[in-house]
This record gives C-alpha cells, sequence and structure tokens, in this order.
C-alpha cells in the first residue's frame, strides 16, 4: 500500500473528525497547533524557517479574535484552519480594495495540514466547513504565497480570485532572508 492508499484509508476511518477551534478550545491544543503550523510551513514547496517562539506568537496573535476548525485522525493533529473577521488582520492592503467592506469579510488566516496528509483533501474539508458557517459574512479573504502551487489551485477551485499584493520578508533558513510575494484572493459567499 502507497502512501496515497494509507492516506485515504486513514480519512475514511470513523475516528476522522472535526473539532471547533476558539478561544476556549485552543489553551487545550495550543502545543498541537504549533507544531503543526510549524510542520506545515516548514516542509511545504519552497520550505521556509520559521523560529517556534516567532509560530507560538503568530498563532496566540490569531487566536486571540480567532476561529476555526481542526481535523483530527485518531488523535493526532492533521490539519487546521484558522479564521477571523478580516478588520482584525492588519496587514491587509484595503486602501488597494476600497470597495471591500472589512467588517463583512472573513480572513482566513491560516490553513494548515500535516506534512503527511498533503494533497488527501483535508485542506478542502477545512476550507468548505469554514466557508458553510459563515453567518455575518458575505466575502472571504485568504492570503497565499505566490510560489505555493497546491494551494491556489484550491484557492481558484473554491471561487477565490485575485485582488491585491504584497511582498513580506521570510527566512529560507535561520541567516537567509528573502522576499515573499504574497497575493490576497477573495470571494463572494452565501451565509445562509
Amino acid at each position: 500500500m502507497n502512501k496515497e492508499e494509507r492516506i485515504r484509508e486513514n480519512l475514511q476511518e470513523p475516528e476522522f473528525r472535526l473539532v471547533g477551534l476558539d478561544r476556549f478550545s485552543y489553551p487545550l491544543y495550543r502545543d498541537e497547533v504549533v507544531s503543526l503550523y510549524l510542520n506545515a510551513y516548514t516542509t511545504g514547496e519552497p520550505p521556509q524557517y520559521i523560529d517556534p517562539l516567532e509560530g507560538e506568537q503568530v498563532l496566540d496573535a490569531a487566536m486571540r479574535y480567532g476561529f476555526g476548525r481542526m481535523a483530527f485522525i485518531g488523535q493526532r493533529l492533521i490539519g487546521a484552519l484558522i479564521a477571523m473577521p478580516l478588520a482584525r488582520h492588519g496587514d491587509f492592503p484595503s486602501v488597494s480594495v476600497p470597495n471591500l467592506d472589512t467588517r463583512t469579510a472573513l480572513y482566513i488566516a491560516e490553513v494548515m495540514v500535516h506534512a503527511d496528509f498533503r494533497g488527501s483533501g483535508i485542506g478542502t474539508v477545512l476550507m468548505e466547513e469554514i466557508l458553510s458557517r459563515t453567518a455575518g459574512y458575505s466575502s472571504a479573504v485568504i492570503r497565499v504565497w505566490e510560489e505555493n502551487h497546491p494551494a491556489w489551485n484550491l484557492y481558484r477551485k473554491l471561487g477565490f480570485r485575485p485582488i491585491a499584493a504584497t511582498t513580506q520578508v521570510k527566512q529560507r533558513t535561520r541567516d537567509e532572508m528573502f522576499n515573499a510575494r504574497k497575493i490576497y484572493l477573495h470571494c463572494f459567499i452565501d451565509s445562509d
């Protein structure tokens, strides 16, 4: 049985479940979410270096206003998504997109899938789940690294389209910096 068959088999097990992530549950799962964050962003293509303390700070800040879902197989956290009101995302270039009401837009801050489960549909499940629970939001925004082609493909498939771009300084290694071009994508959502 190859890796993909093992993943698909695991995803069909009754233990696969989605669990809510909010300010109450986050402290209980914080260590696992931080570990997942580091795995997801340091093993991707192209990989980047993230200091563990920085990872903790990013997630703690996101969870001040954030909420989302976690995906588990048994007791193992294999994926998570954190969203928040776009108005709480301080980096959004609202001047570039003046017609977008940040008060009624959902910002999907983090979509994390463990390297062992990439390509298995976990990201799609998390995105569809959060987009189906959007009472009070008329649209959603997500930011993606220009070079992250699997994420681009997923977000396009879900109806997201580019609306703005920005550049962030990131670390390729502990000592090597690079400029990462990030694209903001937008889609309208049905919040019935």
